[in-house]
């Protein structure tokens, strides 16, 4: 009885920790995904404005309409974001949050130049978006790299230990 009742327990244990590792590869999956997908859209958000920042600057028939590209790629790049700050732990989401306010900032600021608002005036709409144009790039760059170094540790968590490990 006493040998049964020890397999039993030795199996329970076991089961819980493979039903713990695969539901923590699970949730490291899940947060890669959300990471993966705001990347790439703020990447795209970055690349369109780009090529909108430029048209409001040489004032090309073309401006209005990469500007309505911008605006549906802010719009992709929001969905994204929304997932990083619903899966991400709090260092991806406030990571996020800057980038994501950058690209923002970046695109309010091409709408300002293409209006040649009077109350911002055109040369502080130059200088903004050149800085969110910076910016953007470089708060892209930090999340990309805090949701490195977040995939990393949570690997290494759910990696199994070595019997003996850690005494």
């Amino acid at each position: 009885m006493i040998g049964i009742a020890g397999t039993l327990g030795a199996a329970r244990m076991t089961g819980r920790a493979q039903e713990q590792a695969q539901r923590s590869q699970w949730r490291r999956q899940v947060r890669r995904d959300a990471y993966s997908q705001f990347i790439s859209k703020a990447s795209q958000a970055i690349a369109v404005a780009e090529a909108a920042h430029q048209a409001a600057l040489d004032h090309t028939p073309e401006a209005a309409e990469s500007y309505k590209v911008l605006v549906k790629a802010q719009a992709a790049l929001e969905e994204a974001y929304v997932l990083v700050q619903l899966e991400g732990p709090e260092k991806a989401a406030e990571a996020a949050d800057e980038a994501h306010s950058e690209v923002l900032s970046w695109k309010i600021n091409i709408g300002w130049l293409l209006e040649e608002s009077p109350r911002v005036g055109r040369e502080r709409a130059l200088r903004e978006a050149a800085g969110a144009n910076l910016l953007a790039v470089d708060r892209l760059h930090d999340f990309t790299e805090v949701c490195r170094e977040l995939l990393d540790k949570e690997e290494k968590r759910g990696r199994p230990r070595r019997l003996g490990a850690g005494r």
